[in-house]
């Protein structure tokens, strides 16, 4: 599960513990509309992990392994999507 989402790269939560220094491919699921999903296929590196003892899941903080234009933009998108929907509760 994808707990922190910014240009430079994503906080993942996970079951098991994934290995720093090593590249991950990783296919990231973002909505689009109701129901239709956008995957986004990324190499990505683990920066990062610890264990979360109060959610007992791990923690890892991954980079972009190689430039992605297309994670910025989204990241972007969904950055904007978050900017209106707060400003509606206001």
């Amino acid at each position: 599960m994808v707990a922190d989402l910014s240009r430079g790269g994503l906080r993942l939560l996970t079951e098991q513990s994934l290995e720093a220094g090593k590249v991950y491919a990783i296919d990231l699921e973002v909505p689009i509309s109701s129901g239709r999903f956008r995957v986004l296929e990324l190499q990505m590196i683990c920066q990062w992990n610890k264990r979360n003892g109060r959610l007992g899941r791990f923690e890892q903080g991954f980079a972009l392994a190689e430039p992605a234009p297309e994670f910025a933009t989204t990241v972007d998108a969904l950055k904007l999507v978050e900017e209106r929907s707060r400003s509606l509760r206001a």
